[in-house]
């Protein structure tokens, strides 16, 4: 530990998610600059965590020795031990172990941020989270039912009864149905999965305006971004987190998440 605002961690589990992979494959090619022309510029990698404190700094009042804990950092997790700012912890909830604990972080805030911030979802609502049945998809089917939508799941056929179980109303098998096309619209679409362009996406919010270039639906492209103009950044640590796309009208919002930060 380097501050006085730091604790000190024994790694018990570590959650593996698709930035780490981003990381250390340098795939897509943009995100290099960032994290690493010819090799990663973190040596260890790894974001999310469920641990036991070892040590706290001066300043750390939240954690004793021997609290459980998890959350997610930039980076590091993978290490045996690490020294994280407390603010970057909590404590971990009782009927959770070790590994379902360290699973939850990033895509467990990555889910709400897209559909109650960044989608602004509400009751009675039609949703569709496309890229159902991945870390992030399993989420966001529980979290938008609880808001009271009525949701529909994009998965493979497998996985129905995956998405289904916490909530879905609806599955999509994507290897047999494309759901742009219609005839179903819909308030919200969360797309996890990036395959298809934004005024695909467009075509299946329940309303639409026509806007042009330089609007939210068609913002000047984002050099960042390795898949599709994005506007707004999630105030996610990691950056791995939902951005407003676009809307087709009052209340009708695409949001994705983008695999570079």
């Amino acid at each position: 530990m380097t501050g006085d605002d730091e604790v000190l961690v024994r790694v018990v589990a570590a959650g593996l998610n698709h930035a780490d992979w981003v990381y250390t494959s340098g795939i897509p090619l943009i995100s290099r600059p960032s994290f690493g022309a010819r090799a990663p510029k973190t040596i260890v990698r790894g974001k999310d965590l469920a641990r036991v404190v070892e040590r706290i700094s001066a300043n750390v009042t939240a954690f004793r020795p021997g609290d459980e804990v998890y959350g997610e950092l930039e980076s590091g997790t993978f290490a045996p031990y690490v020294g994280p700012p407390a603010l970057r912890l909590t404590h971990k909830p009782a009927n959770l172990n070790f590994e379902q604990a360290a699973t939850v972080p990033l895509s467990g805030m990555t889910a709400p941020l897209g559909l109650r911030d960044a989608g602004e979802v509400e009751a009675g609502q039609r949703v569709l989270i496309n890229g159902a049945s991945g870390g992030v998809g399993a989420f966001a089917v529980q979290i938008a039912k609880t808001l009271g939508a009525e949701v529909t799941a994009v998965s493979s056929a497998r996985n129905a009864e995956l998405v289904r179980s916490p909530g879905a109303d609806h599955v999509i098998d994507f290897r047999r149905n494309d759901f742009t096309p219609g005839p179903t619209r819909y308030d919200v679409i969360f797309d996890l999965i990036g395959n298809h362009g934004p005024m695909e996406l467009r075509s299946a919010l329940t309303r639409r305006s026509i806007e042009p270039p330089g609007s939210p639906m068609f913002p000047p492209r984002c050099p960042t971004s390795s898949k599709r103009t994005l506007v707004e950044r999630s105030p996610s640590p990691s950056g791995f987190g939902p951005r407003h796309l676009g809307h087709g009208g009052a209340g009708r919002r695409v949001v994705m998440v983008d695999a570079v930060g």
